[in-house]
C-alpha cells in the first residue's frame, strides 16, 4: 500500500453526491474528464461489499489513469449514506435496486466493478440485464464457504443475538488500534476504514445479507453462474491473504481469468492500488492485465 495514514480519511468533496429520494439511495458520481483529443471511454459502476459504502473506492475512481471513464458509486440501501429500509433488502433485491438506478441514470452500457458481496450482487445484476453490462471486474467476490469470514460471524447468530450485542462486538473486534506489536499496520488502517463504513450500516441488513452470502457460497455454484454470463470478466484477488485455493480452483475450472495481486488481502485495490488500477485499465482496454498464481492463501477477508 502506497498511501499514507492520513490519506485513508476520505474527502467527499472529490465527488458529486446525489440523492435519489424515490430510491432511498445516495450515489457518488465522477464524470469523465478525458485528456485533449481523447474521447470519453465509458462508465464504471461500482458495487461495494458487506458493511461497506461506496467511499471504499475513492482512490480508484480519483486515479488520473481512469479519468477518461465516468464513475458511478452507489451506497446500497441499508449501507453508507443511503436510507435504512423498513424491511432489509436481500442480495437479489439489492440487484433490483441497482437495476432501477441504472434506469434512473439512463446507463445503457457499463462495466461492473464489484467487491466481496458486491461480486455476488454484480452477478445477479449482470444476469438481469446482460445486454446492459459489457464487462465485469469481480474483486474477491464470494465463491465457496471459505470466503465467508465476516458474513459467517453474523450468520452464526440469530437476528436477535446480532441486534442484542453481536453487531457491536463484531465492530469492536475488527482491529486493535493499541496493538503494541503493530498499532499502525497497513491492515489495521484498512480495517479502520472498513469500520467507519460498517458503523453506518443497518445491522438487520448486514445480518440478512450475511445469511444470503453463507447460503450462496455453500452451494458452490457461483463460479459456474459467472461463467454462464458469457461476457468479458476477470476475478481479482489478494495473495496470500485473500481468496483461497478452493475458490480459485472453482473459478479456474469454469474458465474465469484470475488476477492475483500481492502482497495483499481481501482489499487488493487498497493494498496494491497502483497494480490494481493497472489491471483495471488493461481489462478495460480488453488486454490481459495479469497472470494467475497458484497455491493456497490465508484469508483476512470480511465477505
Amino acid at each position: 500500500m502506497t498511501h499514507s495514514r492520513q490519506e485513508i480519511h476520505w474527502r467527499e468533496e472529490r465527488f458529486r453526491l446525489e440523492r435519489f429520494t424515490e430510491l432511498g439511495m445516495a450515489v457518488r458520481r465522477r464524470t469523465a474528464e478525458p485528456g485533449q483529443n481523447e474521447p470519453a471511454k465509458g462508465t464504471l459502476f461500482y458495487i461495494h461489499g458487506l458493511g461497506e459504502s461506496g467511499l471504499c473506492f475513492e482512490r480508484v475512481i480519483c486515479d488520473p489513469r481512469l479519468a477518461a471513464w465516468t464513475h458511478v458509486v452507489p451506497d446500497m440501501i441499508g449501507y453508507g449514506k443511503s436510507a435504512w429500509p423498513e424491511q432489509p433488502f436481500s442480495l437479489e433485491r439489492h440487484a433490483a435496486g441497482l437495476d432501477l438506478l441504472m434506469d434512473r441514470l439512463q446507463l445503457d452500457s457499463v462495466t461492473l466493478v464489484g467487491h466481496s458481496m458486491g461480486g455476488v450482487i454484480g452477478l445477479y445484476l449482470a444476469d438481469r440485464r446482460r445486454t446492459r453490462i459489457e464487462g465485469f471486474v469481480n474483486i474477491e467476490g464470494n465463491i465457496s464457504p471459505a470466503d465467508c469470514t465476516g458474513s459467517g460471524v453474523a450468520a452464526d447468530q440469530s437476528l436477535q443475538e446480532w441486534l442484542d450485542g453481536g453487531f457491536q462486538a463484531f465492530l469492536s473486534d475488527l482491529y486493535d488500534p493499541n496493538d503494541p506489536e503493530d498499532p499502525g499496520s497497513e491492515r489495521n488502517q484498512v480495517l479502520q476504514a472498513y469500520g467507519a463504513s460498517a458503523h453506518m450500516s443497518d445491522p438487520r441488513t448486514f445480518h440478512l445479507n450475511s445469511c444470503d452470502l453463507v447460503r450462496e457460497s455453500a452451494e458452490e455454484t457461483l463460479a459456474a453462474r459467472l461463467a454462464e454470463l458469457d461476457l468479458p470478466q476477470i476475478y481479482v484477488y489478494g495473495a496470500p491473504r485473500g481468496t483461497g485455493e478452493r475458490s480459485q480452483q472453482l473459478l479456474t475450472d469454469v474458465g474465469i481469468a484470475l488476477s492475483p495481486l500481492e502482497p495483499a488481502g481481501h482489499w487488493p485495490y487498497l493494498d496494491q492500488h497502483d497494480a490494481f488500477v493497472d489491471v483495471l485499465v488493461a481489462f478495460l482496454n480488453r488486454q490481459d492485465g495479469a497472470g494467475r498464481q497458484d497455491g493456497p492463501g490465508r484469508q483476512d477477508g470480511l465477505n
